[in-house]
């Protein structure tokens, strides 16, 4: 009942939560640009001359495939956190509990085990998600200005591969 009428509505609206959906958003968009940043530079190697660097275009843009694996990965972990709290604080948790109470009446173990194979679920979706998203940015704060460096360092390759092959093109 508890779990049901006050964590319903306390814990989705946490600053914990909000603060795992706000990283995880963030990811998303690091995700992106990573992507975007992958597309442009395939784009300019495939327009240098000759073929010259087309094998490694295609590479490049196959990355492009993992990063939509990643995106769609931290797309579900934002439905969890969303969703997967908000129906196991209200259905799956208050279920187990009932569960393990017929487990007492009855003296059947067959409910006592589900009832705690089931607790184990809610509580899992409620707190592995952003658990694991603070433990990761806390341990990868340091490295996140790395992988702002290398987003720009790649576009700045690629605008520089860009400018010589427009100004190349207007020289022939």
């Amino acid at each position: 009942v508890f779990s049901l009428a006050v964590l319903t509505r306390i814990i989705p609206e946490s600053k914990y939560i909000q603060e795992t959906l706000a990283h995880l958003e963030e990811s998303q968009n690091t995700i992106m640009k990573f992507s975007g940043t992958t597309i442009g530079t395939s784009v300019a190697l495939s327009a240098l001359p000759n073929d010259f660097a087309s094998p490694l275009a295609g590479t490049v843009s196959d990355l492009n495939t993992y990063f939509i694996f990643m995106f769609a990965v931290i797309f579900v972990e934002k439905l969890i956190v969303m969703i997967g709290t908000k129906i196991s604080l209200a259905y799956i948790i208050p279920f187990a509990c009932i569960l393990y109470i017929a487990s007492i009446l009855t003296s059947k173990e067959l409910f006592k085990k589900f009832a705690t194979k089931l607790l184990i679920l809610g509580i899992s979706l409620v707190v592995v998600i952003p658990f694991s998203t603070h433990f990761t940015d806390k341990v990868c704060d340091e490295y996140l200005a790395y992988v702002d460096e290398t987003i720009e360092e790649a576009n700045a390759g690629s605008n520089k591969i860009n400018e010589v092959m427009s100004s190349g093109a207007e020289d022939a």
